[in-house]
Protein backbone atom coordinates (compact mmCIF):
# COMPACT_ATOMS: atom_id res chain seq x y z
CA UNK A 1 0.00 0.00 0.00
CA UNK A 2 2.83 2.34 0.93
CA UNK A 3 4.52 1.60 -2.40
CA UNK A 4 1.34 2.48 -4.29
CA UNK A 5 0.96 5.77 -2.42
CA UNK A 6 4.58 6.62 -3.14
CA UNK A 7 4.07 6.02 -6.86
CA UNK A 8 0.88 8.09 -6.90
CA UNK A 9 2.70 10.91 -5.14
CA UNK A 10 5.44 10.90 -7.79
CA UNK A 11 2.84 10.92 -10.57
CA UNK A 12 1.03 13.80 -8.87
CA UNK A 13 4.27 15.78 -8.55
CA UNK A 14 5.08 15.19 -12.24
CA UNK A 15 1.60 16.20 -13.38
CA UNK A 16 1.63 19.28 -11.16
CA UNK A 17 5.06 20.26 -12.51
CA UNK A 18 3.88 19.84 -16.12
CA UNK A 19 0.74 21.86 -15.37
CA UNK A 20 2.79 24.62 -13.74
CA UNK A 21 5.16 24.75 -16.72
CA UNK A 22 2.22 25.02 -19.11
CA UNK A 23 0.81 27.96 -17.12
CA UNK A 24 4.22 29.69 -17.15
CA UNK A 25 4.60 29.09 -20.88
CA UNK A 26 1.09 30.42 -21.56
CA UNK A 27 1.68 33.58 -19.50
CA UNK A 28 5.07 34.13 -21.15
CA UNK A 29 3.53 33.74 -24.61
CA UNK A 30 0.85 36.28 -23.73
CA UNK A 31 3.49 38.77 -22.61
CA UNK A 32 5.67 38.19 -25.68
CA UNK A 33 2.74 38.45 -28.07
CA UNK A 34 1.51 41.59 -26.34
CA UNK A 35 4.95 43.17 -26.63
CA UNK A 36 5.28 42.02 -30.22
CA UNK A 37 1.92 43.25 -31.49
CA UNK A 38 0.87 46.69 -32.68
CA UNK A 39 -1.93 48.21 -30.61
CA UNK A 40 -4.34 50.20 -32.78
CA UNK A 41 -6.45 52.81 -30.97
CA UNK A 42 -9.37 54.74 -32.46
CA UNK A 43 -9.73 58.04 -30.59
CA UNK A 44 -12.97 59.32 -32.09
CA UNK A 45 -16.63 58.97 -31.03
CA UNK A 46 -17.51 58.50 -34.72
CA UNK A 47 -16.56 55.70 -37.10
CA UNK A 48 -14.83 58.13 -39.48
CA UNK A 49 -12.92 61.40 -39.62
CA UNK A 50 -11.51 63.58 -42.42
CA UNK A 51 -7.97 64.81 -43.11
CA UNK A 52 -6.51 67.03 -45.82
CA UNK A 53 -3.60 65.71 -47.85
CA UNK A 54 -0.73 67.56 -49.50
CA UNK A 55 0.33 66.82 -53.08
CA UNK A 56 4.01 66.28 -53.85
CA UNK A 57 5.99 66.06 -57.07
CA UNK A 58 4.36 63.64 -59.47
CA UNK A 59 1.10 63.72 -57.53
CA UNK A 60 2.20 61.71 -54.47
CA UNK A 61 -0.08 62.03 -51.44
CA UNK A 62 1.22 63.17 -48.04
CA UNK A 63 -0.47 63.38 -44.63
CA UNK A 64 0.69 65.32 -41.61
CA UNK A 65 1.25 62.92 -38.73
CA UNK A 66 3.51 62.09 -35.79
CA UNK A 67 6.07 59.43 -35.00
CA UNK A 68 7.23 59.48 -31.39
CA UNK A 69 6.00 63.06 -31.13
CA UNK A 70 7.94 64.20 -34.20
CA UNK A 71 5.56 66.07 -36.53
CA UNK A 72 6.08 65.71 -40.27
CA UNK A 73 4.74 64.52 -43.60
CA UNK A 74 4.09 60.86 -44.31
CA UNK A 75 3.89 59.45 -47.84
CA UNK A 76 0.82 57.25 -48.43
CA UNK A 77 2.14 54.19 -50.31
CA UNK A 78 0.14 51.02 -50.98
CA UNK A 79 3.26 49.58 -52.63
CA UNK A 80 5.07 49.48 -49.26
CA UNK A 81 4.33 46.30 -47.31
CA UNK A 82 5.37 47.93 -44.05
CA UNK A 83 5.71 51.51 -42.85
CA UNK A 84 9.03 53.34 -42.99
CA UNK A 85 10.71 55.88 -40.73
CA UNK A 86 13.76 58.03 -41.45
CA UNK A 87 16.56 56.14 -39.71
CA UNK A 88 17.79 59.33 -38.02
CA UNK A 89 14.71 59.12 -35.78
CA UNK A 90 15.14 55.49 -34.66
CA UNK A 91 17.19 56.41 -31.59
CA UNK A 92 13.86 56.90 -29.83
CA UNK A 93 12.54 53.51 -30.99
CA UNK A 94 13.01 49.96 -29.72
CA UNK A 95 14.75 47.56 -32.09
CA UNK A 96 13.49 44.08 -32.89
CA UNK A 97 16.14 41.50 -32.14
CA UNK A 98 15.84 39.69 -35.47
CA UNK A 99 16.63 41.24 -38.87
CA UNK A 100 13.81 41.32 -41.42
CA UNK A 101 14.11 41.25 -45.21
CA UNK A 102 11.73 43.65 -46.92
CA UNK A 103 10.89 43.66 -50.63
CA UNK A 104 9.43 46.75 -52.24
CA UNK A 105 7.21 47.07 -55.30
CA UNK A 106 10.30 47.20 -57.53
CA UNK A 107 11.45 43.80 -56.18
CA UNK A 108 14.42 45.41 -54.44
CA UNK A 109 15.44 43.61 -51.25
CA UNK A 110 16.97 45.00 -48.09
CA UNK A 111 17.58 43.41 -44.71
CA UNK A 112 17.55 45.43 -41.48
CA UNK A 113 16.08 45.27 -38.00
CA UNK A 114 12.56 46.60 -37.77
CA UNK A 115 11.98 49.28 -35.15
CA UNK A 116 8.98 49.77 -32.92
CA UNK A 117 7.72 53.34 -32.98
CA UNK A 118 6.28 53.90 -29.50
CA UNK A 119 3.49 56.15 -30.76
CA UNK A 120 2.25 56.74 -34.30
CA UNK A 121 -0.50 59.35 -34.65
CA UNK A 122 -2.64 60.31 -37.64
CA UNK A 123 -5.80 62.25 -36.85
CA UNK A 124 -7.90 60.04 -34.57
CA UNK A 125 -5.63 57.04 -35.15
CA UNK A 126 -3.01 56.15 -32.58
CA UNK A 127 -0.86 53.04 -32.91
CA UNK A 128 1.44 51.85 -30.14
CA UNK A 129 4.53 49.80 -30.95
CA UNK A 130 4.15 50.35 -34.70
CA UNK A 131 6.66 48.28 -36.63
CA UNK A 132 8.57 50.43 -39.09
CA UNK A 133 11.52 49.81 -41.39
CA UNK A 134 14.41 52.31 -41.01
CA UNK A 135 14.76 54.12 -44.36
CA UNK A 136 18.34 55.13 -45.17
CA UNK A 137 19.10 58.76 -44.33
CA UNK A 138 20.87 58.96 -47.70
CA UNK A 139 17.43 59.27 -49.26
CA UNK A 140 17.24 62.70 -47.59
CA UNK A 141 20.93 63.68 -47.67
CA UNK A 142 22.19 62.59 -51.08
CA UNK A 143 21.31 64.79 -54.13
CA UNK A 144 20.10 61.62 -55.88
CA UNK A 145 17.89 60.57 -52.96
CA UNK A 146 14.16 60.46 -53.54
CA UNK A 147 13.51 62.70 -50.49
CA UNK A 148 16.52 64.97 -50.98
CA UNK A 149 16.15 68.31 -49.17
CA UNK A 150 12.68 67.31 -47.98
CA UNK A 151 13.26 67.17 -44.25
CA UNK A 152 9.55 67.68 -43.62
CA UNK A 153 9.01 64.06 -44.78
CA UNK A 154 9.63 61.77 -41.81
CA UNK A 155 8.40 58.44 -43.17
CA UNK A 156 5.97 56.34 -45.20
CA UNK A 157 2.52 54.99 -44.36
CA UNK A 158 2.65 51.35 -45.48
CA UNK A 159 0.17 48.52 -45.65
CA UNK A 160 0.52 47.52 -41.99
CA UNK A 161 -1.35 50.78 -41.29
CA UNK A 162 -3.43 51.08 -44.46
CA UNK A 163 -4.99 47.61 -44.13
CA UNK A 164 -6.67 48.50 -40.80
CA UNK A 165 -8.96 51.16 -42.25
CA UNK A 166 -11.04 52.34 -45.20
CA UNK A 167 -9.57 55.35 -47.08
CA UNK A 168 -12.06 57.43 -49.07
CA UNK A 169 -10.11 59.93 -51.20
CA UNK A 170 -11.73 63.06 -52.60
CA UNK A 171 -9.23 63.93 -55.34
CA UNK A 172 -10.96 67.24 -56.13
CA UNK A 173 -11.04 68.71 -52.61
CA UNK A 174 -7.80 66.92 -51.69
CA UNK A 175 -8.95 65.29 -48.50
CA UNK A 176 -9.55 61.75 -47.30
CA UNK A 177 -12.18 60.27 -45.00
CA UNK A 178 -10.74 57.45 -42.89
CA UNK A 179 -13.08 54.90 -41.33
CA UNK A 180 -12.70 51.88 -39.05
CA UNK A 181 -16.08 50.46 -40.08
CA UNK A 182 -16.22 47.30 -42.20
CA UNK A 183 -19.62 48.44 -43.48
CA UNK A 184 -18.45 51.89 -44.65
CA UNK A 185 -18.92 51.00 -48.34
CA UNK A 186 -22.22 49.12 -47.96
CA UNK A 187 -24.20 51.98 -49.52
CA UNK A 188 -22.03 52.06 -52.65
CA UNK A 189 -23.34 49.97 -55.59
CA UNK A 190 -21.52 46.66 -56.04
CA UNK A 191 -21.14 47.48 -59.74
CA UNK A 192 -18.51 50.08 -58.76
CA UNK A 193 -16.45 47.64 -56.69
CA UNK A 194 -13.18 46.25 -58.00
CA UNK A 195 -11.91 43.15 -56.21
CA UNK A 196 -8.43 43.15 -54.72
CA UNK A 197 -6.23 40.12 -54.06
CA UNK A 198 -3.93 39.90 -51.04
CA UNK A 199 -0.42 38.84 -52.01
CA UNK A 200 2.62 39.14 -49.71
CA UNK A 201 1.29 42.07 -47.68
CA UNK A 202 0.20 44.11 -50.69
CA UNK A 203 -2.92 44.17 -52.86
CA UNK A 204 -3.20 43.21 -56.50
CA UNK A 205 -5.88 44.37 -58.91
CA UNK A 206 -6.99 42.52 -62.05
CA UNK A 207 -7.05 44.66 -65.20
CA UNK A 208 -7.19 44.03 -68.93
CA UNK A 209 -4.24 45.16 -71.02
CA UNK A 210 -4.84 44.83 -74.75
CA UNK A 211 -7.75 42.49 -73.87
CA UNK A 212 -5.57 40.17 -71.78
CA UNK A 213 -6.04 39.83 -68.01
CA UNK A 214 -3.11 40.94 -65.88
CA UNK A 215 -2.63 41.18 -62.11
CA UNK A 216 -0.91 44.37 -61.01
CA UNK A 217 0.08 45.69 -57.60
CA UNK A 218 -1.97 48.74 -56.66
CA UNK A 219 0.85 51.19 -55.97
CA UNK A 220 0.27 54.77 -54.83
CA UNK A 221 4.04 55.22 -54.82
CA UNK A 222 4.55 54.60 -58.56
CA UNK A 223 4.76 57.74 -60.69
CA UNK A 224 4.21 55.84 -63.96
CA UNK A 225 0.79 54.43 -64.92
CA UNK A 226 1.67 50.82 -65.84
CA UNK A 227 4.81 48.74 -65.41
CA UNK A 228 5.08 45.06 -66.37
CA UNK A 229 7.69 42.52 -65.35
CA UNK A 230 7.29 40.75 -68.70
CA UNK A 231 6.37 41.82 -72.21
CA UNK A 232 3.28 43.77 -73.19
CA UNK A 233 0.50 41.37 -74.30
CA UNK A 234 -0.84 41.57 -77.85
CA UNK A 235 1.41 44.54 -78.59
CA UNK A 236 1.63 45.79 -82.15
CA UNK A 237 4.92 47.39 -81.19
CA UNK A 238 4.24 50.67 -82.95
CA UNK A 239 6.76 52.23 -80.59
CA UNK A 240 9.04 49.23 -80.10
CA UNK A 241 12.14 51.38 -80.50
CA UNK A 242 10.93 53.91 -77.94
CA UNK A 243 12.46 54.00 -74.49
CA UNK A 244 12.51 56.34 -71.55
CA UNK A 245 14.82 56.80 -68.60
CA UNK A 246 12.99 55.68 -65.46
CA UNK A 247 14.17 56.54 -62.00
CA UNK A 248 13.42 53.30 -60.17
CA UNK A 249 14.98 54.20 -56.83
CA UNK A 250 13.79 51.91 -54.11
CA UNK A 251 11.76 53.30 -51.26
CA UNK A 252 13.90 51.09 -49.03
CA UNK A 253 17.51 51.75 -49.89
CA UNK A 254 19.12 54.59 -51.79
CA UNK A 255 22.18 52.35 -52.08
CA UNK A 256 20.17 49.89 -54.20
CA UNK A 257 18.96 52.60 -56.58
CA UNK A 258 18.61 51.81 -60.27
CA UNK A 259 18.25 54.19 -63.17
CA UNK A 260 17.73 52.59 -66.55
CA UNK A 261 16.21 52.92 -69.97
CA UNK A 262 12.92 51.04 -70.18
CA UNK A 263 11.09 50.10 -73.37
CA UNK A 264 7.47 51.13 -73.64
CA UNK A 265 4.49 50.97 -75.92
CA UNK A 266 0.96 52.38 -75.74
CA UNK A 267 -1.81 50.02 -74.67
CA UNK A 268 -5.52 49.74 -74.13
CA UNK A 269 -6.34 49.14 -70.47
CA UNK A 270 -9.64 48.35 -68.76
CA UNK A 271 -10.11 48.84 -65.00
CA UNK A 272 -13.53 47.88 -63.70
CA UNK A 273 -16.03 49.58 -66.02
CA UNK A 274 -13.54 52.12 -67.37
CA UNK A 275 -11.45 51.85 -70.53
CA UNK A 276 -8.46 53.93 -71.57
CA UNK A 277 -6.79 53.95 -74.99
CA UNK A 278 -3.16 54.52 -75.95
CA UNK A 279 -1.69 54.72 -72.42
CA UNK A 280 2.06 54.41 -71.87
CA UNK A 281 3.10 51.00 -70.53
CA UNK A 282 6.65 49.94 -69.62
CA UNK A 283 7.68 46.33 -70.16
CA UNK A 284 10.37 44.04 -68.68
CA UNK A 285 10.54 46.50 -65.79
CA UNK A 286 10.91 44.11 -62.86
CA UNK A 287 7.44 44.55 -61.37
CA UNK A 288 3.75 44.58 -62.26
CA UNK A 289 2.37 47.91 -61.06
CA UNK A 290 -0.73 50.02 -61.50
CA UNK A 291 0.43 53.48 -60.53
CA UNK A 292 -0.75 56.76 -59.11
CA UNK A 293 -1.89 58.38 -62.41
CA UNK A 294 -4.93 56.08 -62.38
CA UNK A 295 -5.86 57.37 -58.91
CA UNK A 296 -5.81 61.01 -60.09
CA UNK A 297 -7.94 60.05 -63.10
CA UNK A 298 -11.01 59.77 -60.83
CA UNK A 299 -12.82 62.28 -58.64
CA UNK A 300 -13.23 59.77 -55.83
CA UNK A 301 -11.21 56.66 -54.98
CA UNK A 302 -11.91 54.36 -52.03
CA UNK A 303 -9.30 51.91 -50.80
CA UNK A 304 -11.01 49.26 -48.64
CA UNK A 305 -8.30 46.75 -47.82
CA UNK A 306 -10.44 45.43 -44.95
CA UNK A 307 -12.89 43.92 -47.47
CA UNK A 308 -10.40 43.60 -50.36
CA UNK A 309 -12.20 46.17 -52.50
CA UNK A 310 -11.37 49.35 -54.38
CA UNK A 311 -13.84 51.86 -55.83
CA UNK A 312 -12.94 54.29 -58.62
CA UNK A 313 -15.81 56.72 -59.05
CA UNK A 314 -16.43 59.46 -61.68
CA UNK A 315 -13.76 60.42 -64.17
CA UNK A 316 -11.83 63.58 -63.35
CA UNK A 317 -11.45 65.70 -66.49
CA UNK A 318 -9.24 68.19 -64.61
CA UNK A 319 -6.56 65.78 -63.40
CA UNK A 320 -3.95 67.81 -65.33
CA UNK A 321 -0.34 66.79 -64.87
CA UNK A 322 -1.20 63.98 -62.46
CA UNK A 323 -3.80 61.99 -64.40
CA UNK A 324 -3.28 59.07 -66.71
CA UNK A 325 -4.03 61.13 -69.83
CA UNK A 326 -0.69 62.85 -69.33
CA UNK A 327 0.78 59.49 -70.28
CA UNK A 328 -1.32 59.01 -73.40
CA UNK A 329 0.34 58.77 -76.80
CA UNK A 330 -0.96 62.17 -77.89
CA UNK A 331 0.13 63.96 -74.72
CA UNK A 332 3.64 62.51 -74.81
CA UNK A 333 4.01 63.36 -78.49
CA UNK A 334 2.87 66.91 -77.75
CA UNK A 335 5.63 67.47 -75.20
CA UNK A 336 8.66 65.49 -76.43
CA UNK A 337 11.38 67.22 -78.50
CA UNK A 338 12.27 64.16 -80.60
CA UNK A 339 9.69 61.43 -81.20
CA UNK A 340 10.11 58.10 -83.01
CA UNK A 341 6.82 56.70 -84.25
CA UNK A 342 5.54 53.96 -86.51
CA UNK A 343 2.29 54.99 -88.19
CA UNK A 344 -0.85 52.94 -88.42
CA UNK A 345 -1.45 51.19 -91.77
CA UNK A 346 -3.92 53.91 -92.79
CA UNK A 347 -1.32 56.57 -92.04
CA UNK A 348 -1.04 59.38 -89.48
CA UNK A 349 -2.42 62.81 -90.28
CA UNK A 350 -0.64 66.06 -89.37
CA UNK A 351 -2.65 69.29 -89.70
CA UNK A 352 -1.00 72.73 -89.66
CA UNK A 353 -2.96 75.98 -89.62
CA UNK A 354 -1.93 79.61 -89.66
CA UNK A 355 -4.23 82.50 -90.43
CA UNK A 356 -6.36 81.22 -93.33
CA UNK A 357 -3.82 78.65 -94.53
CA UNK A 358 -4.32 74.96 -93.72
CA UNK A 359 -1.94 72.19 -94.75
CA UNK A 360 -2.33 68.44 -94.18
CA UNK A 361 0.48 65.86 -94.28
CA UNK A 362 -0.13 62.11 -93.98
CA UNK A 363 2.80 59.97 -92.87
CA UNK A 364 3.25 56.24 -93.49
CA UNK A 365 5.66 53.78 -91.94
CA UNK A 366 8.42 55.06 -89.68
CA UNK A 367 8.78 58.78 -88.89
CA UNK A 368 10.91 60.92 -86.62
CA UNK A 369 9.37 64.19 -85.40
CA UNK A 370 11.45 67.14 -84.23
CA UNK A 371 10.01 69.86 -82.00
CA UNK A 372 11.42 73.29 -81.29
CA UNK A 373 10.02 75.78 -78.78
CA UNK A 374 7.10 73.40 -78.14
CA UNK A 375 6.11 73.33 -81.82
CA UNK A 376 6.63 70.72 -84.51
CA UNK A 377 9.66 71.92 -86.45
CA UNK A 378 10.31 69.17 -88.99
CA UNK A 379 9.49 65.60 -89.99
CA UNK A 380 12.02 63.00 -91.10
CA UNK A 381 10.39 60.31 -93.20
CA UNK A 382 11.95 56.84 -93.53
CA UNK A 383 9.17 55.38 -95.71
CA UNK A 384 6.62 57.70 -97.35
CA UNK A 385 4.54 60.81 -96.78
CA UNK A 386 1.67 62.49 -98.62
CA UNK A 387 2.16 66.23 -99.12
CA UNK A 388 -0.64 68.84 -98.88
CA UNK A 389 -0.97 68.86 -102.69
CA UNK A 390 -1.63 65.10 -102.66
CA UNK A 391 1.79 64.16 -104.03
CA UNK A 392 3.54 61.16 -102.46
CA UNK A 393 7.19 61.50 -101.47
CA UNK A 394 9.31 58.51 -100.51
CA UNK A 395 12.07 58.44 -97.93
CA UNK A 396 14.46 58.81 -96.56
CA UNK A 397 13.84 62.57 -96.64
CA UNK A 398 13.36 65.47 -94.26
CA UNK A 399 10.60 68.07 -94.41
CA UNK A 400 10.80 71.46 -92.71
CA UNK A 401 7.43 72.72 -91.47
CA UNK A 402 6.85 76.23 -92.81
CA UNK A 403 4.66 77.38 -89.90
Amino acid sequence: MTLILSKLKKIYIILFTVFLLLIIFFLYSKIVNKNDSEEVQWNSPNDSFTLDFAVGNGGHLFFKGKMNGIIGLLLFDTGAETSLINEKFVSNCKSDSNPVTIIDAKKILQTKNLYKVRFFELGAIKIKELKAFPADSNMWLDPNGIFYNKDSIIGVIGNNIISNFVWDFDMIRKHVTISNSRSYCDSIPDSLAINLISINKHKEIIVQINDKLKRLTLDFGSYFPISLSDSIPNSKKKDKNSSKSQNTKSGLSHLDSIKKESKYDFVKIKIGNYEFEEIQCFENDGSDLLGLPFIWTFKRVIIDFINNKAYMISLNENAGDYGVLKFSRQSIYNTADIIDIVCKPEGMKFVFEKDSIREIYVGYGKLKLYRNDNKLDSIYCFDSIKLPDGKMEYGPLGLKIKF
